[in-house]
């Protein structure tokens, strides 16, 4: 049950609203102009929070440092945070509300998406792999020269033995590739695993080979962790670059750095 008091101010901020007339926003629009009887009020309006987005590592560090309180004053954490994970890096002008923020994001480069593809085990034939590894990943010649010299044999001597680079096809075939030793049972692969200004760098993703003489294909799969693998590096080199941008701005000890999402 209400008491007296509450029943009061209930009825005298009904009797306010019943009063008051909007006279709309200042020539600004920075604020609502109100009448209450006799007495005129502005009640400012807050800005929208910012979203804005960086081309640069740098310049996500550079946006957080011109928005410093006491710039002269570089003792101690301030307000501001970044976040970085796997797909952007966030930095918040107030870690506390998480309202404010500007945004890099790290969309996967071609190169490493296309690696991605092989989670699950595709099968190539000569000239696709050959067209596949120098168009699309942009691998040295010597990386590639195996698979553009492998040659195919059919015989019909067969042993009933199953080797690397050699199956039994039946009771008297026999398909088999010349020289298998040449050919390498992984690739290790560097890529670049961002495509954003300044996140070129590249690092090693291993990739399992394994001729199919019977189709006369060559089967490539991603070896099992390699993804993580290389995204967890990925991310370790950018942490280690986020630290220098700070430390050369003296904010090291101003704005922590933190793996992970703010959230919205």
């Amino acid at each position: 049950m209400l008491n007296n008091d509450t029943l009061t101010n209930i009825q005298e901020t009904a009797q306010m609203a019943a009063g008051l007339e909007d006279l709309g926003l200042t020539a600004d629009g920075r604020a609502r102009r109100y009448r209450l009887g006799a007495e005129l009020k502005e009640i400012p309006i807050p800005p929208r929070n910012r979203a804005h987005t960086a081309n640069t590592l740098a310049a996500l560090v550079d946006f957080l440092a011109d928005h410093q309180p006491n710039p002269d004053e570089n003792q101690g954490p301030g307000p501001s945070a970044i976040w970085h994970d796997d797909s952007q890096v966030v930095g918040l002008l107030d870690d506390a509300d998480r309202r404010d923020r500007v945004v890099f994001p790290l969309p996967l480069s071609r190169e490493f998406a296309r690696l991605l593809d092989l989670e699950e085990p595709q099968k190539f034939e000569q000239r696709d792999l050959v067209f596949m590894l120098r168009l699309h990943l942009g691998l040295p010649a010597d990386i590639i020269e195996p698979f553009r010299k492998l040659a195919w044999t059919t015989t019909d001597n067969a042993t009933g033995n199953t080797r690397r680079g050699q199956e039994s096809m039946g009771a008297e075939i026999l398909a088999a590739i010349n020289d298998p030793a040449n050919l390498p049972d992984e690739l290790e692969i560097r890529v670049p695993i961002y495509d954003a200004e300044g996140e070129r760098e590249k690092f090693p993703v291993r990739v399992l080979v394994e001729p199919l003489a019977r189709e006369r294909e060559i089967a490539l799969t991603l070896k099992p962790g390699e993804k993580q693998k290389a995204i967890d590096n990925a991310q370790a080199a950018l942490a280690t670059r986020l630290a220098s941008e700070l430390q050369g701005r003296t904010l090291a000890d101003r704005i922590p750095v933190y793996y992970g999402s703010p959230g919205e």
